[in-house]
């Protein structure tokens, strides 16, 4: 007798003994024939409905089309190395200490500082000069004098950094003190004149998120209406441009003042900039982005970051002082020092972290002495 006849004789004995063991085998295996078939069918027919080919010359790309017949121009290329992929995994979310994300800032949305030796390439025009006698300018850089003093090297974040001169908070650090830091401008105008300018700091075409994450969101850039030389600055409307999903009421009224066109940008969280620096503490943070600054700010992991002087703009507070503003920060571990209210509801404030006011209080006290418009009772609540 063959070996086959042997197995053959084996099973027909097997099933006269155990009858019902091999009923459910074998329906068992026919259920599970027939869900393979069915899934198989399934994926067919969706393919064919959703145009889902691969290819053998580009099996590492997947191609997703309209329709059962469609084109090239019709159809979504996904290349899993591609820049077309990176650039949707940013649109979110993800982690913002991701090192996916870490790598992309610094290879596509950090430039290095310019060469200290580099000359600063400055306007001198008379219009940059006369609006540094506005109050709102004459305020914070007297502040960041009596605040800082006459540290050196120190490190800053300024968001909003428009073209690096007209009326930058951190300028005047890095050109007399040797500071340096991270330039932030989302309006892609004023970033190319920022590039100009050859600051001794990193610059970031990107904005900051107003969410702990990356994310792709509508930037409102604004432009003045005319452009007549005489009566009009280009500045004014672009420090102006902020993001749509974070617009108020200050921001609707500013849609009709100035032209506004629309733009993608790319929004990275302030800690992820910040780690793709490798950076955790930082002397001064300057934020004036027209309505996001407190999403930025609640969006931080403050555990792993330090800051020491906050320079930030707060839009809405014509009825009165927004407490949750104020509370959050005052949970975060600072203090306001000073601030002012231009009277339509924006206020420029400047906040110490508690650590900082204890090691430097008497110095800042001497320094404040003869402020310009000094708030003497903002100097007794920090105290």
């Amino acid at each position: 007798m063959s070996l086959l006849e042997e197995l053959s004789c084996s099973c027909r004995r097997a099933r006269a003994r155990h009858p019902y063991v091999w009923q459910r085998l074998a329906d068992k295996l026919h259920k599970a024939l027939a869900f393979l078939l069915l899934v198989t069918t399934m994926v067919f027919l969706l393919g064919l409905a959703a145009g889902v080919v691969h290819t053998g010359s580009n099996i590492h790309r997947l191609h997703v089309g309209i329709g059962r017949h469609h084109s090239d121009a019709h159809e979504l290329h996904l290349s899993l190395g591609s820049s077309e992929h990176q650039q949707h995994r940013l649109k979110g979310p993800l982690q913002y200490d991701d090192e996916f994300v870490l790598q992309v800032i610094r290879s596509k949305y950090l430039v290095a500082p310019s060469p200290s030796d580099d000359p600063y390439h400055l306007e001198s025009t008379q219009k940059y000069e006369d609006f540094l006698s506005l109050v709102s300018w004459v305020f914070l850089s007297s502040r960041i004098k009596a605040v800082l003093g006459p540290k050196r090297g120190g490190f800053f974040v300024e968001a909003g950094a428009l073209d690096g001169q007209f009326l930058s908070n951190t300028l005047p650090l890095e050109r007399e003190l040797g500071w340096t830091g991270l330039l932030v401008e989302a309006n892609s105008r004023s970033y190319q004149e920022l590039q100009k300018r050859n600051r001794k700091a990193w610059l970031s075409p990107a904005c900051l998120s107003p969410s702990n994450y990356p994310q792709e969101l509508i930037l409102n850039q604004l432009e003045m209406k005319h452009t007549r030389k005489e009566d009009q600055y280009p500045w004014i409307a672009r420090g102006s441009s902020h993001l749509q999903s974070t617009a108020g009421h200050d921001q609707d009224v500013m849609l009709t003042q100035y032209h506004t066109t629309y733009a993608s940008v790319q929004c990275f969280p302030l800690a992820s900039m910040l780690l793709a620096l490798n950076t955790s503490h930082v002397d001064l943070l300057s934020l004036d982005v027209e309505g996001s600054e407190p999403a930025i700010l609640r969006s931080m992991p403050w555990s792993q970051f330090t800051v020491s002087v906050l320079l930030v703009e707060h839009h809405g507070e014509k009825h009165g002082r927004d407490m949750q503003f104020h509370n959050f920060l005052a949970s975060q571990g600072f203090m306001m020092y000073d601030h002012l209210t231009d009277g339509e509801g924006v206020s420029d404030y400047v906040f110490l972290s508690n650590d900082y006011w204890k090691v430097n209080k008497e110095k800042i006290e001497k320094r404040a002495v003869g402020l310009p418009k000094m708030k003497k009772e903002a100097i007794a609540s920090a105290r």
